[in-house]
């Protein structure tokens, strides 16, 4: 765009660019029955006509709920900072260093 990203109103990235997650099969809303597609139904709606719903905020939690989801595997850490950061005992340290 251009414009560089500019949170949820970003057509490349906010909330208008999962309908491309949607349309390619890469999400999807799971469902059991009817009962269920009912409880998703403001959602659905939400998304559809954004930014023009008048309730937007499960629309807005499933657009960071993505981003963050999309975001983490860009930058995972280094397996010695996990490891620092868990605790790994030092036999269990050792054994990754053969």
């Amino acid at each position: 765009s251009g414009k560089g990203r500019q949170g949820k109103w970003d057509e490349e990235y906010g909330i208008a660019a999962m309908e491309m997650l949607f349309s390619s099969g890469l999400m999807a809303f799971a469902n059991a029955g009817p009962a269920d597609l009912t409880r998703l139904q403001p959602l659905i709606e939400d998304l559809l006509i954004f930014p023009w719903s008048q309730v937007q905020d499960g629309a807005i939690a499933l657009w960071l709920a993505n981003s963050q989801a999309n975001e983490s595997h860009r930058s995972l850490p280094s397996q010695e900072l996990i490891k620092q950061k868990r605790g790994v005992p030092l036999v269990v340290t050792r054994r990754g260093r053969r």
